[in-house]
């Protein structure tokens, strides 16, 4: 008698949780068939605003690159005084970039045809930093004059280099994140947001009461 309850027992018990199994998947996917139409809404949404989200990304660090090519321009007297340089260094700080366009758009545009333009953003925003964050160790005294005419040069040749990965984005960026009727809109605000680097990082420059608070 015991081992009949003992090949008995089990076999309910799994009947049971079977059951129960049953029960709650039935309910699972009640629950799910009523979220279905939640969730697919909140996907819907999702879609539509990434590409939006990408190009204000991309607008960030394009204004971000730019407005430490255009930094030193406006205060080219101050920067001349404040680190004991010839005018013709301060220029050369704006120039570097245009020097090193031209050598770096090729590997630039290679970069972001084979790894795409996330990988090529990410990798110009990094650099970019990476330029700005050098310039301002120009600032420490204890490096004497000309490491830190070094390090104020480095680091605008560092963004410099990381000019190609950005503002050769647009055209791709549209194509691929934007549908076809999208693309000219994308385009021209991911351009446009150049020049209002440009334009802040003058004005911000001018505005700042030290050269410190520039780098």
């Amino acid at each position: 008698r015991v081992s009949i309850q003992k090949q008995i027992l089990p076999a309910c018990d799994v009947s049971a949780s079977g059951r129960r199994g049953a029960s709650l998947g039935m309910i699972g996917g009640n629950h799910a068939a009523a979220a279905g139409p939640s969730l697919e809404i909140q996907s819907g949404r999702l879609r539509q605003a990434r590409p939006w989200l990408a190009l204000a990304v991309f607008c960030l660090a394009n204004m971000a690159n730019q407005s430490v090519w255009i930094a030193f321009a406006p205060i080219a007297t101050q920067t001349s005084a404040y680190f004991h340089v010839p005018l013709w260094f301060v220029n050369l700080l704006s120039l570097v970039f245009m020097l090193l366009y031209v050598p770096f758009t090729f590997p630039a545009s290679a970069l972001i045809e084979r790894r795409g333009c996330r990988a090529a953003l990410l990798l110009g925003a990094t650099i970019t930093a990476l330029g700005a964050l050098l310039r301002m160790a120009a600032l420490l005294d204890m490096l004497g004059h000309d490491l830190r005419c070094a390090f104020l040069l480095g680091g605008q040749a560092l963004a410099a280099a990381a000019q190609p990965l950005i503002t050769n984005l647009p055209p791709k960026l549209a194509h691929c994140y934007f549908s076809s009727e999208h693309w000219a809109l994308a385009d021209t605000m991911a351009s446009a947001s150049a020049s209002v680097g440009v334009a802040m990082g003058s004005i911000a420059s001018t505005s700042m009461p030290s050269i410190g608070s520039v780098l």
